[in-house]
């Protein structure tokens, strides 16, 4: 069984915004098609600031998204 791409891809351009990009007919991401660029932006928004609220995840982040292996 082959385990299928990930189309989503996410580009941080030089002034410091996003780009998403996927294929509109992967099933994993075609939900994305029928939101407009303010309901992405809003939903990432969200999630990031549930995310640095939970101090338990945000401790793991800082422990350890920064350490060399």
């Amino acid at each position: 069984m082959t385990v299928p791409t990930d189309s989503l891809k996410v580009k941080e351009n030089k002034d410091g915004t996003f780009t998403m990009e996927w294929d509109r007919e992967d099933p994993m991401w075609s939900w994305l098609n029928t939101l407009s660029e303010e309901e992405i932006t809003k939903i990432i928004s969200d999630h990031a600031s549930s995310v640095l609220k939970d101090n338990t995840l945000n401790s793991v982040i800082n422990e350890d998204s920064l350490s060399l292996d």
